[in-house]
């Protein structure tokens, strides 16, 4: 079983820790473990690492909107909900693109 320690972060407002879903507190440290062993590893294809980096890209997308939508409230700024949404299915939509261009990767080299 794989168990990384996680560095529990605070919010600017200083009042509620961020804890990742799937985080345990163990003897007062907050870990997260995997049930799956890993297995050999094997280097990806050039264009395996490409297509995980644009998944990786396209969720980073998804999360700073988020944060913008997060900073524009607490700013007062509550008329922006509307382009905020659309501007998440875009990238949501984006999102999907990639990682069916992930799978299908995956299925046609096998890799």
């Amino acid at each position: 079983m794989v168990k990384h320690i996680i560095q529990l972060e605070t919010t600017e407002l200083g009042k509620s820790p961020v804890v990742p879903r799937g985080a345990m507190f163990d003897n007062g440290r907050l870990t997260m473990s995997a049930a799956i062993t890993p297995g050999p590893q094997r280097e990806a294809c050039p264009q395996k690492q490409e297509l995980a980096k644009e998944i990786h890209l396209a969720i980073c997308a998804i999360v700073a909107i988020h944060n913008e939508e997060f900073e524009a409230v607490l700013q007062g700024d509550f008329n922006a909900g509307e382009e905020t949404q659309l501007r998440l299915k875009k990238a949501r939509e984006f999102k999907t693109l990639c990682i069916e261009r992930y799978r299908h990767h995956l299925e046609g080299h096998g890799c």
